[in-house]
């Protein structure tokens, strides 16, 4: 297990998250997963799918600039410092809105199945 430092600080979905002793072979996907965040999913693994896409807040002026990141690329350590949201973290007073619902349900493996048009 390799460790960069004895612990890292961000934020998720609005609160703050401390790691002691995270390892650089754990990514952010797997973190959240873990803990029970599973709207983001492994597609590729290789940041072309974007099944597993967080949005990163930073701060722009007066206001927030949000970037989409894959977390299947970033390992747990690059988070120190982030505000980091999920798709769950869009959720209103708890409740997630349908296309969030949608995002967080088992892929249905027969989506995109090419159907012969009705006659």
């Amino acid at each position: 297990m390799l460790s960069g430092a004895p612990y890292i600080d961000f934020v998720l979905n609005g609160r703050p998250v401390r790691v002691d002793a995270p390892s650089t072979g754990v990514t952010l996907l797997d973190f959240v997963r873990a803990r029970g965040l599973t709207g983001a999913k492994e597609g590729c693994a290789e940041g072309e799918c974007g099944a597993c896409a967080v949005l990163l807040v930073s701060p722009d002026g007066p206001g927030s600039a949000y970037r989409v990141a894959n977390s299947c690329l970033l390992s747990l350590p690059q988070s120190a410092g982030q505000e980091i949201i999920t798709v769950e973290g869009l959720a209103v007073a708890g409740e997630l809105t349908e296309a969030q619902q949608a995002m967080a349900a088992p892929a249905d493996r027969s989506a995109g199945t090419a159907r012969p048009a009705s006659s």
